[in-house]
């Protein structure tokens, strides 16, 4: 197969249009790096970039679970708690790139995070 495309899921808050990496989560040491500009020195082929729950969200309403859906939210929890919102059959990432950052709502009688409650490294 030739391939035409490289796609990097990015376990944090990133920025799909410029590849900027704001937060990486489990992966601080990428805090603030541009993964856009650290791959595509490594390729001729187009690169995108998008957070893994995200990809997750794609994969289901692609080939999984949510294939005979138009709306669909897909909840990821390992290290850290995330989701991806797909509405219309359209990846849905919200006005700054957080929609579905699940992990941050407020849950416990504290006013602790979900991700401190669930995530494994919470």
């Amino acid at each position: 197969y030739d391939i035409a495309a490289i796609g990097v899921s990015f376990p944090g808050h990133i920025n799909p249009h410029n590849g900027h990496a704001a937060k990486a989560g489990a992966l601080a040491y990428l805090d603030d790096v541009n993964l856009m500009e650290l791959f595509s020195g490594l390729t001729d082929l187009p690169l995108v970039v998008e957070n893994d729950a995200n990809c997750a969200a794609l994969g289901e309403m692609w080939r999984g679970a949510g294939q005979h859906y138009d709306n669909l939210v897909c909840i990821t929890i390992g290290t850290g708690i995330g989701g991806g919102i797909i509405v219309g059959r359209e990846l849905y990432r919200g006005a700054h790139f957080h929609a579905g950052e699940f992990g941050v709502l407020a849950v416990g009688r504290n006013g602790e995070s979900m991700l401190k409650i669930a995530s494994t490294s919470g």
